[in-house]
């Protein structure tokens, strides 16, 4: 194992404080010229079993931690202002180059960020209501396996029916004829 400075073992405690894991900091680590494994990495996680470095690293680790998750605030992208402008300017691209289609995801898109879309967002599909609404899982997994196996013996019977209208493929004889 390397032998740590205590400014390296800081940047070790910031970067799993910021949610990254042991083997991403030791990736980080070696790129800025530091030898260290994730086991060693690991030590400094106040969260892992394994923590090993003492009272000290913990508190800078809660410290950095509740900054990290503060700063999602100093984010332009977490604002609804930003992301509602942002959609405003893609909307107008959108209406200039003619594409209505992404023009309405847009809108709709635009209404879901202001919560004021009475439907789910794009993506989350839901099947009409059908006949399995009232069944049970295994009274659903019972059906499906009737269709499968009905769709099956139907593939099946369509392949008996091609072979026997085509004959013996080509180079196979057919049955054998005896004469009289």
């Amino acid at each position: 194992m390397a032998t740590l400075t205590e400014r390296e073992k800081a940047e070790i405690v910031r970067l799993l404080a910021c949610y990254r894991t042991p083997s991403q900091v030791a990736v980080e680590m070696r790129a800025s010229g530091v030898e260290v494994d994730r086991f060693q990495v690991r030590a400094y996680d106040p969260t892992n079993p394994r923590f090993e470095a003492g009272e000290r690293w913990r508190a800078l680790f809660e410290k950095e931690r509740a900054a990290f998750i503060g700063e999602i605030d100093d984010i332009p992208i977490a604002k609804p202002a930003f992301r509602l402008n942002m959609l405003q300017q893609h909307l107008e691209a959108a209406r200039q180059a003619g594409n209505l289609v992404l023009a309405n995801a847009i809108l709709k898109q635009a209404a879901w960020e202001v919560g004021r879309l009475p439907v789910e967002p794009a993506g989350a599909w839901r099947p009409a209501s059908s006949a399995y609404d009232g069944m049970s899982p295994e009274e659903r997994r019972a059906e499906m396996l009737r269709l499968v196996g009905e769709a099956l013996k139907a593939r099946e019977a369509k392949q008996n029916a091609a072979h026997s209208e085509a004959g013996p493929p080509r180079g196979v004889p057919g049955p054998m004829r005896v004469a009289a």
